[in-house]
């Protein structure tokens, strides 16, 4: 459990920090330029990956059970963050879908998929890194 646990504060504080990464650079301003905007979109999709990828270098017991938790975590936090941000009167464009209930879906679909991707990519690493 204690593996469990740590492999999986990693790849939440990894995901937490690139997601509020996305969001600061995401959100609208008069200088929003193309490249921020694929800067940001780079961010938000490689952040699962990585936060997957850092949970299974560390070895969780339960590595299936460890990354799904991650997953719906992940997509979690960043609805939440997505939320707080727009309460606090940031507009973020996330490509006409900021609604709620529509952030949430969205999240809860692809969040656990690229966060199990990540993981995959990280064990692999990790047995390459073994031998």
């Amino acid at each position: 459990m204690g593996k469990d646990l740590r492999a999986f504060t990693v790849g939440f504080l990894v995901f937490a920090v690139l997601s509020a990464a996305y969001l600061a650079i995401a959100t609208e301003g008069p200088g929003s330029s193309q490249l921020s905007r694929w800067l940001a979109r780079a961010i938000i999709y490689s952040a699962p990956l990585l936060a997957g990828g850092a949970c299974a270098l560390l070895r969780p017991q339960r590595p299936v059970e460890t990354l799904f938790a991650l997953g719906v975590g992940a997509a979690a936090c960043f609805t939440g963050l997505d939320f707080a941000w727009t309460r606090f009167g940031y507009s973020v464009n996330l490509g006409g879908m900021s609604p709620l209930p529509s952030v949430l879906g969205v999240s809860l679909m692809t969040m656990p998929l690229l966060v199990f991707a990540g993981g995959v990519l990280g064990m692999s690493l990790r047995s390459r890194l073994a031998h």
